[in-house]
């Protein structure tokens, strides 16, 4: 009996070793796959706070048009704010001072006013509003744009 119980013992020892070797070697070799899909996951999940601003910023506008018959870049006038920490940069092109950007607006990227493009810019008639930012830290800038026909239109630059 105590030599089946040595021979099992022994047996379980050695499976639950080859069970780590296979746990670190799969680690090593997957690793880089699965550390790079949560940093492209985290990267979409910021592109979509982006999207998600935009689509504010949009039926602010529309519902300011509708009252006022134009379009603004006062965001206080649209009575937008956004909400809690973001990593884009948000607004309309203003040269090097910063964006037009409405109360409670809470910016921890590292994007630059200057980064906003030259077509961000607002008429009686149209608009478009853009937002900017890094979604990888390591990666290129990101633009997201949206005007007053809804077009979303998102972009990295390398």
């Amino acid at each position: 009996m105590k030599k089946t119980l040595k021979i099992v013992l022994i047996g379980f020892s050695s499976i639950v070793v080859i069970s780590i070797l296979f746990v670190i070697v799969s680690a090593t070799f997957f690793g880089d796959k699965i550390v790079g899909n949560s940093k492209t996951n985290l990267a979409r999940a910021r592109q979509s706070e982006a999207k998600t601003v935009l689509l504010g910023i949009y039926a602010s506008e529309k519902m300011y048009q509708v009252e006022k018959d134009a379009f603004t870049d006062d965001f206080n006038a649209l009575e937008y704010e956004a909400d809690g920490q973001s990593q884009y940069l948000c607004g309309f092109y203003q040269g090097k001072s910063s964006p037009k950007k409405g109360p409670g607006y809470n910016y921890v990227g590292k994007a630059t006013p200057e980064d906003i493009p030259a077509n961000a810019v607002v008429s009686k008639d149209s608009f478009t509003v853009a937002c900017v930012g890094y979604p990888d830290p390591e990666g290129p800038l990101d633009v997201w744009t949206i005007n007053e026909k809804r077009e979303l239109i998102g972009k990295n630059l390398e």
